[in-house]
């Protein structure tokens, strides 16, 4: 009775020890986790006011200071085709104080259109994706073209005597028209493409009869759409929109291959702390789960698609996989 008195004493000590020792560890670790962010953070984004980027960031920026308490301020660099803004993020501090909005075109267009950047372009941290974007192929409100097919059909006939608008050819609408152009067998080569600074100047210059048709994010076309200054032929989504009813879907449309999306998210340097990562994780989460952000989303027309830092990097590798096809038949790289 004595002895196992004796071993209760013993392992009763061990398991306070053991208690102590993780306790003590907890403190140590919560000491070590300092306080983010203490001053203000700015989110670069690669494109002109207005974008998809550019709204993107303009949703989750007021949202995260308010929370934290500290501004959040988004700089806008546009050029070289999202180039510019994306060489800033990658050479920036890694203290949490510079961030990106990430984007489709910074990340597996970049990589897929320019494979001869001076940067290494996959030289980041992809933190959280917080929207979704779907894609409008859009003409002018005066335009002949009623539906996608009869734009299609002329193209077809002579494509040269046609414009098309995008953001430089890493943007979405440079895609989107390559891969609609690579399903009706059109050569992409032969229409004159337009470059503008961003996606919401390629819709201005869209309204104003400055190219024949473009294919950009609802959140830079609703403007214009709402206002009747462009027409929607199609849409790039499983359904028809609730906002734009007598948009029909690409299928619905008789394209039925077209899947190019955007999407939005947060990324950072490499070398970013942890603790940086988890402040933006945990509150992307509270933002796409949050009613308020949900209505301020809808509005400008965002779709809420919360990926972490895993499933957020490996969605971006899947879509370089695509695009790296996608050049090749724009004839992009060999």
């Amino acid at each position: 009775m004595k002895r196992m008195r004796m071993q209760m004493v013993v392992s009763g000590a061990f398991l306070l020890a053991i208690l102590l020792n993780f306790a003590a560890f907890s403190a140590y670790a919560q000491k070590e986790a300092p306080q983010y962010p203490t001053k203000g953070v700015d989110i670069i984004v690669a494109w002109a006011p207005g974008g998809a980027a550019d709204v993107a960031a303009r949703l989750i920026a007021p949202y995260a200071s308010k929370k934290w308490g500290h501004p959040i301020s988004v700089i806008n660099m546009p050029g070289g085709s999202g180039a510019i803004g994306l060489q800033r993020l990658i050479s920036a501090k890694p203290d949490g104080y510079t961030l990106f909005m990430d984007n489709h075109a910074n990340s597996p267009m970049t990589g897929a259109a320019l494979p001869d950047l001076p940067f290494d372009w996959k030289k980041r941290i992809w933190i959280a994706q917080i929207v979704e974007d779907v894609v409008f192929y859009m003409v002018p409100a005066g335009s002949k073209w009623k539906t996608l097919k009869q734009m299609v059909d002329d193209l077809k006939q002579n494509p040269k005597a046609y414009k098309w608008g995008c953001a430089g050819p890493t943007g979405i609408g440079a895609f989107a028209i390559a891969q609609l152009f690579s399903i009706a067998d059109i050569n992409y080569k032969e229409a004159n493409m337009v470059v503008f600074p961003g996606g919401a100047p390629t819709v201005a210059n869209l309204a104003g009869g400055h190219v024949d048709l473009a294919a950009q994010q609802v959140t830079e076309s609703r403007g214009m759409l709402d206002a009747g200054k462009v027409r929607a032929l199609a849409v790039v989504s499983p359904r028809r929109l609730a906002d734009f009813p007598d948009v029909p879907t690409a299928k619905e449309a008789g394209f039925p291959r077209l899947n190019i999306v955007g999407w939005q998210g947060v990324s950072g340097p490499v070398g970013l702390p942890q603790y940086v990562i988890d402040r933006w994780v945990e509150v992307s989460q509270q933002a796409v789960n949050d009613p308020q952000f949900q209505k301020d989303a809808h509005k400008v027309g965002k779709i809420l698609v919360f990926r972490g830092p895993k499933d957020f990097k490996d969605h971006v590798m899947k879509e370089y996989e695509i695009y790296k096809s996608l050049v090749k038949q724009m004839g992009i790289v060999k």
